[in-house]
């Protein structure tokens, strides 16, 4: 698939990710920002062919990443145009997992990332009040990560849009394989907290 329709389905993530936040109010105000705060080890994983989109932005910065299969990684520098933000700036705190099903296709679900466990309120409350909206066992440790429901958390409609624009992203090879990877990842990181007792 070319650049242009990888550009498009990242394009048509943001596009379904427009006006909608975690909470109805400024959420960084429970954690002073810090997913805005970085340095040269810490920000936010890159989507295939996203650094080329966002281009050179005042407010943050593209850096090599020894992580996140070989793409770059963002480093905000507390203060950006938010119309230039990341993917992953956008869904934070959550991610769309992607797990195969047993016909052989692919069924998106939003979960906490449970690498943001040790920066966010949202998912530290998260693991701490979590009903799963369903049981999937198959989904291992990851399913603890299940975007919870719980009354006043986070927004059902953030939770949605997370979803359909990891779904957007399917449209494309590269991106696929990197959600599945990442979604790999994921599974691996959240076994490592199950096994911590930190799940």
């Amino acid at each position: 698939m070319s650049k242009e329709m990888q550009a498009e389905c990242i394009l048509e993530a943001y596009k379904l990710l427009e006006s909608s936040t975690p909470l109805r109010f400024d959420c960084g105000i429970l954690c002073e920002e810090s997913c805005c705060k970085g340095d040269e080890n810490t920000g936010m994983w890159l989507l295939p062919g996203e650094a080329e989109l966002i281009g050179n932005q005042e407010g943050f910065h593209v850096q090599t990443c020894q992580d996140n299969n070989g793409y770059p990684l963002l480093v905000c520098e507390g203060n950006c145009n938010r119309k230039y933000r990341p993917f992953a700036c956008r869904i934070f705190p959550l991610f769309p997992y992607v797990a195969e099903t047993e016909t052989g296709g692919l069924e998106v679900f939003a979960v906490c990332d449970p690498r943001a466990v040790l920066y966010c309120p949202l998912t530290q409350y998260s693991m701490l009040h979590r009903k799963a909206p369903f049981d999937r066992p198959e989904l291992g440790a990851i399913g603890e990560f299940l975007a919870p429901i719980y009354r006043k958390g986070l927004s059902w409609r953030f939770m949605s849009k997370v979803r359909r624009a990891g779904i957007a992203l399917l449209g494309d090879e590269e991106l696929k394989q990197y959600l599945l990877d990442t979604s790999k990842f994921l599974q691996e990181t959240a076994e490592l907290w199950k096994k911590l007792g930190q799940s």
